[in-house]
């Protein structure tokens, strides 16, 4: 008795003693945690004051020099402004030049500070971060650049002065446009013209940034809620409520929730209230159209044209909707804009500077119908003057059309004259376009494969559609392959691990060996093809020089096979003279591999008796009994062998 309270007394002991020890252990980590907090915060409010203490030195010696004669100062900003590089689409650029000088000079005296003074602070910010990144200051900081970006918000807040400008940036392949009552950057909201603000995120530049978006109206939330639970008379009533024509932004934000085709019944119900309004200057290239295209509503769409959408003010990427519908198959849509006044080749009204747009799109997308519409209605792959497009590339058209697998768009467009000038683009393209017949056509013209170097990409493109990804096929896939062996394909590759061909197709594209009981009626289709093909792959590395028992971190095809539970290819790799008695380096033959993963398979799947029987004769096959299959203390209860 005495013996037992000793041995309760220690163990609790014990048990207080590391109870008290984690204790001490999670207030440690408090007061580390607590502590690297104290410092952060610590060394965060120090780098904000040496940070103002840099801005307060650099402005106040910029006062103190003081801004000199401002006409001087505004005909120096005006000389960094290079019209021959300035390509001014829409507006003179000795204007645009002008009035950047301008916006500079007026922000200089705003600030009392010049440009160059700004560029010495930004450059003295930048260098406190590289000391504080124990990095060289020469190396992360630039003034100039800093100057070339601030000339380029200057260049955008000038263009405010103008109705309309477009100005082209071919370095950068990007644009600065005024359309409405604002400035965008490649379609971005950059600088609204009424307040005079920056729209970037976070802006920190010479110019003022605007302040943290303002919040919705109520109203917004309360129209999609009554929406989603497809309450209409809630939603009459909630439109009735808003003061439409009081601010254009939310009145577009309004108009946008209804552009679903679920909601187009209700969608005349609030331009009845807004006055027809489907135009908006605010957010210029987010409008309704655009938002309708892109949300793949044709109904919607329709009705918004009948209503007096713009057909042809661009959208995403400065593409005109004819280009958006086209790339989404829309071909009513894409047949009303251009009745409408739209371009079948995308141009009019475009400010994406491409060419043949719609026609591109809507064959890399597969929409063969639309494609041949706009064949059949005028458009055309090349333009009269290609130095207006600089973003067009003479040999996309047909690279595009060939991933989309219509035939006979392909073959109407070389007709045009259409030829690519990549042959590894249209290979790769003709390959995941599914379409034998459009591979067929390309060796038909002339095509050859490119370099055995890029074999790899190209067949990286056949096992995306043995898999039936995309728009592939797997019986395409086969063909496909067959035929690119046909013009050489080189099957010889083997990487430095031992992995060939044969290897990684057995491994990842045979027919998966769980999911035997597929409820698709294609699967046994798919099951035949992908053994089809893994067949072929092996039979072209061996012709390859391969030898059959060339192994991949220690294993061979065979093993490999066995581990997957493949019979139609273990038997396959056994006719072909495979050797099953070799074993990997843990001294595990072909036989050991399907026993071990077939019981560790048939156990978890204990009811699946289409895997037992796959196992069953892979192990029969390589010369063991189906009773293997079974656990061996099982077997031994059973009086099994």
């Amino acid at each position: 008795m005495h013996l037992e309270v000793a041995a309760l007394g220690f163990i609790k002991t014990i048990y207080n003693f590391v109870m008290g020890l984690i204790g001490l252990v999670f207030l440690a980590f408090l007061g580390y945690v607590f502590i690297v907090s104290e410092w952060q915060e610590h060394r965060e409010q120090q780098q904000a004051k040496e940070r103002e203490q840099i801005a307060t030195s650099v402005a106040q010696a910029s006062r103190e020099r003081g801004l000199g004669d401002l006409n001087k100062l505004r005909q120096e900003y005006l000389s960094r402004c290079s019209i021959d590089e300035l390509l001014a689409l829409e507006g003179n650029p000795s204007e645009i030049c002008e009035a950047m000088a301008d916006a500079l000079l007026d922000q200089s005296q705003k600030r009392e500070m010049k440009l160059s003074d700004q560029a010495e602070l930004g450059y003295q910010l930048c260098a406190l971060e590289a000391e504080q990144e124990d990095a060289d200051a020469d190396e992360w900081c630039d003034r100039q650049e800093w100057i070339d970006y601030t000339l380029h918000d200057a260049v955008a807040l000038g263009l405010c002065a103008f109705d309309r400008a477009w100005v082209f940036d071919p370095e950068y392949a990007s644009h600065l446009s005024k359309r409405g009552t604002a400035v965008y950057l490649d379609q971005e909201l950059r600088v609204d013209c009424g307040s005079r603000l920056f729209e970037e995120w976070d802006y920190d530049g010479f110019f003022d940034g605007a302040p943290e978006d303002e919040e919705w109206p109520l109203v917004i939330d309360q129209v999609y809620e009554a929406l989603e639970s497809e309450n209409r008379g809630r939603v009459i009533a909630l439109l009735d409520s808003h003061e439409f024509g009081k601010d254009e932004h939310f009145d577009l934000w309004l108009l946008s929730l209804f552009i679903d085709d679920r909601f187009t019944a209700l969608l005349p119900a609030v331009l009845e209230r807004n006055g027809g309004k489907v135009n908006f200057d605010t957010n210029y290239y987010n409008q309704p159209l655009s938002q309708a295209i892109e949300a793949d509503s044709p109904k919607t769409a329709l009705l918004l044209l009948d209503a007096g959408a713009d057909p042809i003010r661009p959208h995403a990427y400065g593409r005109t909707p004819v280009v958006n519908a086209a790339s989404h198959g829309m071909l009513d849509v894409v047949k009303e804009l251009v009745s409408r006044g739209a371009d079948v080749n995308g141009v009019v009204g475009s400010e994406s500077l491409d060419f043949a747009a719609p026609l591109r799109w809507a064959s890399w997308n597969g929409h063969g119908e639309t494609a041949r519409w706009l064949l059949e209605n005028g458009a055309t792959i090349t333009p009269q003057d290609p130095s207006q497009f600089p973003m067009w590339e003479s040999g996309q058209i047909l690279d595009d059309a060939v991933v989309g697998g219509d035939l006979k768009v392909v073959e109407t467009l070389i007709e045009m004259g259409a030829q690519s000038e990549e042959p590894l683009r249209l290979f790769e393209g003709a390959v995941a376009g599914s379409n034998p017949d459009v591979l067929l056509l390309l060796f038909d013209q002339g095509y050859e494969l490119p370099e055995v170097k890029y074999h790899d990409r190209i067949y990286d493109a056949v096992v995306d559609v043995i898999k039936e990804e995309g728009r592939g096929r797997v019986e395409n896939g086969v063909v496909i392959f067959e035929l690119l062996l046909e013009r050489g394909f080189d099957m010889s590759k083997t990487h430095e691990s031992g992995w060939n061909y044969a290897h990684q197709a057995i491994i990842h594209y045979a027919p998966p060996t769980i999911q035997l009981d597929s409820d698709d009626e294609r699967a046994p289709l798919v099951r035949k093809q992908r053994v089809r093909f893994v067949k072929r792959v092996i039979d072209e590395v061996i012709a390859a020089g391969i030898d059959i028992d060339h192994r991949h971190e220690s294993r061979t095809m065979l093993m490999e096979a066995a581990d997957g539970g493949q019979p139609e290819l273990v038997g396959y790799l056994l006719d072909l003279g495979a050797d099953a008695t070799l074993e990997n380096d843990k001294g595990q033959s072909a036989l050991d591999i399907a026993v071990r993963e077939g019981r560790r398979l048939t156990a978890y799947w204990d009811d699946n008796e289409a895997l037992k029987t796959r196992f069953a004769e892979v192990i029969e096959m390589l010369g063991g009994t189906r009773d293997m299959l079974r656990p061996p203390e099982e077997r031994a209860s059973s009086g099994g062998s």
